[in-house]
């Protein structure tokens, strides 16, 4: 599909990019030298001109038509259209020069059969070259072999340059050891050195980090200057430069109006959240298929070719149910037609926390809190010799009998180590092309232990691979395969958990240890007696980062997708496509929770005694989950164009089966600490199991149409079913259209162009309907839940169920009306870039229960309603600069 768009776009490139060429002023392609004048003299060189006045633009053609000299000239310095009067219309060229530059205020210089135009400037001096010159031709072609006609062919160091002609050919004059450098959109640069060779065969070869100029869109890409919605574009190789846990957190900062919150540094679990403009979680899309947030933040970015982001309902639409809140959309990288490259890239990044907080001393805590309890009426805690005592001696000389203990010092590392290994395998052939890769990333823990160590270490493996085959010209295949698998161990407690079950969290168990609370370690050592505080009033975070004392928590998760293409050309213009994709995700989870008792050291009796325990007793929790989802697309895709119109047209038909279960055991008092659960009591063994199903079907239709790359117009429809509803509001239609002018394309506009200071400059917007089916499953249906009670019936034992609450025979789809306007303008060919957007989104029907409508005499659960409403709105500012900008050189242009 890239190349038939690649294509596509360089056909209609080159009839732009020609007419460009021949219509604007500051570059002009002249005609071609008659090398067969002998005179190179221009004393000698005598000849007759049409009229006695003529545009400066005649003459200088008349020049080249009769001599054998080209003129080379800036630009922007000459007026081309300026009229020059001969009484003599038969003359010298030396005559008509000197007449020439009488008129116009131009000098020229002569550098053997090549004349320079200078407007002069006080001081300013030309010299002619006495260096030897040699005209050097050439033919510009792709790798296909097909010429590039408007390539831009220089003398570097200098203005002096052409342009290459309809097929590709071009000529300019240089002096030995110059070097040409000759570059077109799209394509990587090539270079040639002058020497004894005076004519090339030179083949460019396809640029990718210039491939912005198409994009990624629903089901399929567009060039950048036709793109009618909001769409932000993330730079995939700025992203894999930088050493990061998740590719969402690399995300972070690089697209305007995609908030992102990191909620945990937890290795393994990374708990950073994405939100585009304030609506939510967005839907991933990788490679045109629909995954989880967890398969999307486990990309190795390094695989990533493009990340886009698309926000406002004309670019999200054609994606249906969840794209409302936006869709993240991700394409990998695939093999090309080039000799076999191979890849190795190796780093090491280090996480640390930014901002940890600095406690008190001891003897400051001990005056602080008998201030608040004299305040409260209350009699102080610590005499004041005791806070004198702790005062002096707290320096950290005595750490047993006057401890000062920093506990968020201790419990915390300054820096753990991220190291990753990147490897890839690129190349092929025209029919056939393949990509290999495969990443591994290896994460320690930010949490010290008691024994000055982090016990966590989080490992993550990613293998890709695809391979794409033309079988002929017209039909053509694909086959991609990808896994994933985390493997994480920790201690049971995480470092920033909240919940009461995770102890609050290693971090926030730090911020409840008073500074006075010695932790040198016992008689016997920490391993046999971890050292609690006086009197049990808390646990030791220290104690809690070692899985030998406070147990342990781990997890292997494994995520495998496979996917099958097909691509057939039906007839020019019309093509169909197929891909059939399994996903499969199997998680395996095991808790280990040990009671940890903690002691003090009794120094008159000699004898350690339990002061408290770090969990409640000691369990073996274990969860196996497994998914599957199946996904079907079929696409129907025609492109047409003729004069400056151009229309394509998409439809597919989408189907997607979401399968899940879990199962859930767990046993708890063990006698022994063995993490087993065979080992645990039967009379305390406890298990659990789901199981869901969610199918949806679409039919998807969009037609794009494009006037001369000035106005665009798009509209798209989605017609969704979701068995989450009854048969009667299972299906939703859901339309959207887009419009956008190209400013910069019109004919008024060239002069502010022409200025260098304004590059391009497109008005857009968008209206769209989106649907929504995230809540409220099967609730049109009566349900019942199973109980923990249980009632006799004679000698049985039964469980007792309850009624969910009242059924809703009408619920359906949540729906959003999201109206976007935008205004995106480049400057200084794109050193400075932005743009600015208003958007406002609508949501309603979303489901909720008019618990203020009933009376609570009711007595049971009201069902889910589609009545509420809600309304976001905001305005969106992005600008950029580039540093590295490909900055256009206007040519020295030869005639």
């Amino acid at each position: 599909m890239k190349n038939i768009l690649l294509g596509t776009i360089y056909g209609l490139s080159r009839v732009v990019i020609i007419g460009f060429f021949f219509a604007i002023g500051p570059i002009n392609m002249g005609l071609a030298s008659d090398l067969e004048k002998e005179s190179t003299n221009i004393e000698e060189s005598r000849f007759s001109l049409s009229s006695e006045e003529i545009s400066v633009n005649q003459f200088f053609r008349a020049v080249q038509k009769n001599t054998t000299f080209k003129f080379a000239y800036q630009a922007e310095e000459i007026n081309l259209n300026e009229t020059l009067t001969f009484q003599n219309r038969e003359n010298s060229l030396a005559d008509f020069l000197s007449v020439a530059s009488r008129q116009t205020g131009l000098s020229f210089r002569l550098a053997e059969n090549r004349i320079d135009v200078v407007k002069e400037e006080e001081g300013r001096v030309v010299k002619a070259s006495t260096k030897e010159m040699a005209t050097i031709t050439g033919t510009v072609t792709d790798a296909k072999g097909e010429p590039i006609p408007g390539a831009t062919v220089i003398i570097e160091g200098t203005n002096q340059g052409t342009v290459t002609d309809l097929d590709g050919k071009f000529s300019i004059d240089a002096e030995r050891g110059d070097v040409i450098v000759i570059s077109f959109i799209g394509y990587q640069a090539a270079r040639l050195t002058v020497e004894n060779q005076t004519n090339f065969n030179i083949e460019l070869s396809e640029d990718e980090a210039s491939l912005d100029e198409v994009i990624v869109i629903g089901y399929g890409t567009q060039i950048q200057a036709r793109v009618t919605g909001s769409i932000g574009t993330a730079n995939a190789e700025d992203m894999a430069r930088i050493s990061m846990p998740t590719v969402t957190q690399a995300l972070q900062g690089r697209v305007a109006g995609v908030f992102i919150k990191n909620q945990s540094g937890q290795p393994g679990t990374n708990k950073t959240s994405i939100n585009i403009r304030g609506f939510g979680s967005p839907l991933y899309i990788v490679d045109g298929l629909p995954v989880e947030e967890n398969v999307f933040a486990n990309l190795n970015p390094n695989d990533i070719e493009s990340l886009n982001v698309l926000k406002d309902a004309a670019a999200a639409a054609v994606y249906g149910a969840r794209a409302g809140n936006g869709v993240v959309l991700v394409t990998t990288k695939r093999g090309k037609a080039d000799q076999v490259r191979f890849n190795y890239r190796g780093d090491i990044g280090f996480q640390g926390l930014t901002a940890v907080p600095t406690p008190i001393s001891s003897w400051e805590h001990m005056a602080l809190f008998n201030i608040r309890r004299i305040d409260r009426g209350q009699p102080t805690a610590w005499s004041p010799d005791i806070v004198a005592d702790f005062r002096q001696f707290g320096d950290g000389s005595d750490p047993e009998n006057f401890p000062s203990v920093n506990m968020y010092d201790l419990v915390t590392r300054n820096a753990s180590p991220m190291l990753t290994h990147d490897l890839s395998l690129n190349g092929g052939s025209e029919r056939v092309r393949y990509f290999i890769s495969a990443n591994i990333f290896d994460q320690a823990g930010l949490e010290n232990n008691v024994f000055g160590k982090t016990d966590t270490r989080f490992k993550r493996y990613n293998i890709r691979g695809n391979v794409d085959v033309d079988v002929t010209e017209k039909f053509k295949f694909n086959f991609d395969m990808s896994y994933n698998l985390q493997d994480f161990i920790g201690p049971r407690n995480s470092f920033e958990g909240t919940a009461w079950n995770q102890g609050q969290g290693i971090f926030g168990r730090a911020h409840r240890w008073r500074p006075f609370h010695a932790i040198e370690e016992l008689p016997g050592g920490h391993r046999d007696f971890p050292r609690g505080a006086v009197g049990g009033v808390t646990v030791n975070p220290l104690n809690l980062g070692s899985t030998h004392i406070g147990g342990s928590n781990e997890f292997t998760r494994g995520f495998v997708d496979l996917k099958l293409g097909g691509q057939y050309q039906l007839l020019p213009g019309l093509s169909t496509r197929v891909i059939i994709n399994y996903q499969g995700t199997n998680r395996k989870s095991k808790m280990f929770q040990k009671e940890g008792p903690e002691y003090q050291w009794n120094p008159d009796t000699e004898e350690h005694f339990r002061v408290r325990a770090l969990n409640i007793d000691t369990r073996v929790e274990r969860i196996s989950e497994f998914t599957e989802n199946l996904n079907f697309q079929y696409f129907l895709n025609g492109d047409h164009s003729w004069g400056k119109h151009s229309l394509t047209s998409m439809y597919v038909f989408e189907f997607i089966r979401r399968d899940f279960e879990s199962i859930a055991a767990s046993r708890i008092q063990y006698d022994f600490p063995i993490a087993q659960l065979s080992a645990g009591p039967p009379s305390q063994q406890f298990n659990n199991d789901a199981i869901t199903l969610d199918k949806r079907m679409g039919h998807i239709g969009r037609i794009s149409y494009n006037y001369d790359d000035k106005y665009s117009l798009e509209v798209s429809a989605r017609y969704d079913g979701s068995m989450k509803f009854p048969p009667d509001s299972r299906w939703g239609f859901f339309p959207s259209a887009s419009g956008a002018w190209n400013i910069d394309q019109e004919s008024f506009m060239q002069g502010i162009l022409s200025s260098s200071f304004l590059t391009s400059l497109k008005l857009r917007g968008s209206y769209g309907r989106l649907g929504f089916d995230g809540a409220g499953n099967f609730q049109f249906l009566p349900t019942y839940s199973f109980r923990n009670n249980f009632i006799f019936e004679g000698d049985n034992l039964l469980r007792t169920t309850r009624n969910d609450g009242f059924p809703n025979p009408f619920i359906t789809w949540e729906k959003m009306d999201i109206i976007n306007l935008g205004l995106e303008a480049s400057f200084w060919d794109g050193i400075l870039e932005g743009s600015f957007d208003i958007y406002q989104r609508n949501r309603f029907d979303v489901l909720g229960r008019r618990t203020l409508e009933t009376p609570p005499v009711v007595g049971a659960i009201l069902p889910l309603v589609n009545f509420e409403e809600y309304e976001n709105r905001g305005v969106e500012l992005t600008l950029t600069h580039n540093i590295e900008s490909k900055t256009s050189i206007i040519p020295l242009v030869q005639i």
